[in-house]
């Protein structure tokens, strides 16, 4: 039986988890929609926790931190800027000057100005959790490699859905999850299980 390996493996180039003291935090659609609205999560709990972490040892250590939130047109069924579901979950909403980023789509870095915000930071490591797995922290990781930046997704401050597949059966949201995460990791980004795997 073959052994997976990773591009980066074959490369031998392993990924290294970033240095959190040299990297600037990026926290991605952490908005009620996906707690109480019509877009929930599996394992948004204890993705939370692990996101309240994350910021707290960013904040200790005065890192820059990024919110960024979607947003679609106003009365729109999900994520309409004036409903309260687009709103920050209460236990990750950011503090002091910590700025907010609406985005338009999945990318946080399309039609947004977070790449000049943090090219003005001076970091080149970033540190990326929030939602979804499969889509917004897919997207915005891989625009972070294009534009140069070296990417940590931190696994277990993600979640995701369950998805209909093309064939009518249903992807469960932690094998969604997973395959996502293992995407990225084959290439593009570390992915860290923990934010204690943070150097």
């Amino acid at each position: 039986m073959s052994t997976a390996s990773t591009l980066l493996d074959l490369l031998h180039a392993p990924a290294k988890p970033a240095t959190l003291s040299k990297s600037a935090v990026i926290i991605v659609d952490a908005q009620r929609e996906y707690l109480d609205g019509n877009v929930k999560l599996s394992g948004i709990e204890e993705a939370l926790v692990e996101i309240k972490k994350l910021l707290a040892r960013a904040r200790a250590a005065k890192r820059p931190i990024f919110h960024i939130v979607h947003h679609t047109a106003p009365g729109a069924p999900i994520f309409a800027p004036d409903s309260s579901t687009s709103e920050i979950i209460d236990s990750v909403k950011p503090e002091g000057s910590e700025p907010v980023i609406s985005k338009p789509l999945p990318s946080s870095f399309v039609n947004t100005d977070l790449d000049k915000f943090v090219k003005e930071t001076g970091c080149e490591e970033l540190v990326i959790a929030g939602f979804m797995t499969h889509m917004c922290i897919n997207a915005t990781t891989r625009s972070a490699v294009d534009l140069g930046y070296r990417p940590t997704v931190i696994g277990s401050a993600c979640a995701t859905r369950d998805l209909p597949s093309p064939d009518g059966k249903v992807i469960s949201a932690a094998v969604l999850h997973e395959s996502n995460l293992a995407s990225l990791a084959d290439l593009l980004a570390c992915v860290c299980k923990t934010t204690d795997d943070l150097s």
